[in-house]
């Protein structure tokens, strides 16, 4: 049975059109949940009031899931459910925001209207050049594995973005997400699988200017990317892959900035736990 089906029929879809929300209970649907509690997902919500929780919402419909970092301006993660109709289709037409974090009218995603963010990026701060590097608005969640033209548009939204060299940002294109396809279309039963995806900040940020301050700590570049999905063969036997890539200083002097490294699932949560320096699963452990 198809996963969204099956969550259906547990009755744990919401249909709320919700923005920034209390708890991703609100769009449960892209989350793999808690079989004691069909009203809690299982991936670890990060403790802190910098971080939010954002049920991404375009044209009327809910997309995907992001937990944002409002202090490196960048997501922790986003998740999604990812099946054999999931081709991505064209570019997005523009890059988004969420009004929500700054306290702006819309129940959601939108372009910017020149106002100024105090709590996400804008598209200008990626229009800089920054100690001789220029950094690509780096998907989280890939417009590749979207299903159609608009679940495509909804991955342009800043608040599903991270600063990744261009190098990187190909690479891990063809390293990471085309061999998940790859894994899930041969070894998940109906090809589908659930899939979070996001980045560990690091230390050098891109500096941005709100209004007329000029903020030195403006938008993190992430030391990290990384991915992981969830599903079951055939045999009801489950499957679970995570990859890891640190991303290289953008004059470094290798020649392949990004070797994606693939794991166990319980590997990337104790790596995510010692950086976050708290408890952390994106899916549980075999």
């Amino acid at each position: 049975m198809k996963l969204l089906t099956l969550l259906l029929l547990l009755g744990v879809v919401s249909l709320a059109m919700s923005k920034v929300v209390k708890s991703f209970t609100e769009c449960i649907e892209f989350f793999m949940v808690n079989p004691e509690d069909q009203n809690k997902v299982i991936t670890s919500v990060l403790e802190g009031e910098r971080y939010r929780q954002i049920c991404q919402v375009w044209n009327g419909k809910q997309s995907f899931a992001t937990l944002y970092d409002t202090y490196h301006r960048i997501p922790v993660y986003s998740a999604y459910v990812f099946n054999q109709k999931n081709r991505g289709f064209g570019d997005g037409f523009v890059w988004k925001i969420e009004p929500q974090l700054d306290d702006l009218p819309g129940d959601e995603m939108r372009a910017s209207e020149g106002e100024i963010l105090k709590n996400q990026a804008e598209d200008p701060d990626y229009n800089i050049e920054h100690e001789g590097c220029r950094y690509t608005r780096g998907h989280v969640f890939p417009r590749g594995h979207a299903v159609d033209k608009d679940h495509t548009d909804s991955t342009y939204t800043l608040t599903n973005a991270a600063p990744q060299l261009m190098e990187n940002n190909n690479n891990w294109a063809t390293q990471v997400e085309n061999v998940m396809r790859r894994q899930i279309k041969a070894g998940c039963v109906n090809e589908e699988a659930y899939i979070v995806a996001g980045v560990i900040p690091g230390e050098t940020w891109l500096p941005i200017k709100r209004g007329t301050e000029d903020i030195e700590h403006g938008v993190n570049v992430p030391k990290f990317f990384w991915s992981a999905y969830y599903c079951k063969n055939k045999k009801n036997i489950v499957k679970c892959k995570a990859f890891l890539s640190e991303q290289k200083p953008c004059k470094s002097t290798e020649k392949n900035k990004l070797q994606p490294r693939e794991m166990g699932i319980d590997e990337l949560n104790k790596i995510l736990s010692d950086y976050y320096e708290q408890d952390v699963i994106i899916f549980p452990g075999k």
